[in-house]
């Protein structure tokens, strides 16, 4: 899990190296879907990268200004 801040966004990065899975057919659980929606919520952008056996990069990004402290 990384979080850092470059060129006005914050950003937070999950990554494995798991077995991966198709990120067109996520059909099962609520996980990502509520992922992006909080991200929404926070005026983000969530990205899902998967390779099948090559693991998953899960990348959420927000516009500094944009976040409320």
């Amino acid at each position: 899990i990384k979080m850092f801040s470059q060129s006005g966004t914050w950003n937070l990065e999950i990554k494995d190296d798991g077995k991966g899975f198709n990120v067109e057919n996520t059909n099962a659980g609520n996980g990502l879907a509520n992922m992006s929606v909080r991200t929404k919520e926070l005026k983000g952008v969530l990205s899902v990268r998967s390779n099948q056996d090559m693991g998953t990069t899960i990348c959420a990004k927000f516009e500094i200004e944009n976040i409320n402290y």
